[in-house]
């Protein structure tokens, strides 16, 4: 949620954060437990998710140039989401317009009808 500590932190960093890093409250039960560190997924400057990695399977942390190496990842994630956000808003236009175009048909037919009555 937008309260949550991590999200917190990753929208005032507005870069990687190390789990560690993270001021928890009690309230606040890390569901991350073998997380070591979070990336935001961007979406057109919008924060739209939270990538986790955990440490290798050797237990060795992720050092900076394997950070460095996600960030493309969740560039191109961002870039998905977006095209999934156009797609979807394509198909809105093109039913309102279809919509639309029936309600200019019918009031024409209307129009005609009252029309022929006058």
């Amino acid at each position: 949620g937008p309260d949550d500590p991590l999200v917190l932190h990753l929208l005032a960093e507005g870069a990687p954060v190390r789990i560690s890093d993270v001021a928890w409250s009690l309230g606040h039960a890390p569901h991350m437990a073998h997380s070591v560190l979070a990336m935001p997924l961007l979406l057109r400057d919008q924060t739209a998710g939270i990538a986790l990695y955990g440490p290798h399977r050797n237990g060795a942390d992720i050092d900076p140039d394997e950070q460095k190496g996600l960030m493309p990842l969740l560039d191109r994630a961002g870039a998905a989401y977006d095209h999934i956000d156009a797609e979807a808003l394509r198909d809105k236009v093109e039913l309102l317009t279809r919509e639309r175009e029936h309600k200019d048909r019918e009031i024409a037919r209307l129009r005609a009808e009252v029309k022929g009555h006058a």
